[in-house]
């Protein structure tokens, strides 16, 4: 299996069998780790929000664009 971003090959991994969980450290790199002693990893959420946005009627728009103030 190949993973690619763009057109840099950026991970390359053979397929495991069925059912079969593959696991490789240096994909693991960077990732905070539990317990060291039981290799356990702590559960790592991201979330992407959209950006806050100012919400302006159409009547300033079309101010701006016959020449109005701001």
């Amino acid at each position: 299996m190949e993973i690619f971003h763009g057109a840099d090959r950026i991970a390359q991994d053979d397929r495991a069998a069925r059912h079969r969980v593959v696991t490789h450290a240096e994909h693991h790199h960077g990732i905070p780790l539990g317990s060291q002693s039981r290799g356990d990893k702590i559960l790592v959420r991201l979330r992407e929000t959209a950006p806050v946005v100012e919400a302006r009627p159409l009547a300033a728009y079309d101010a701006v664009a016959i020449g109005g103030s701001r």
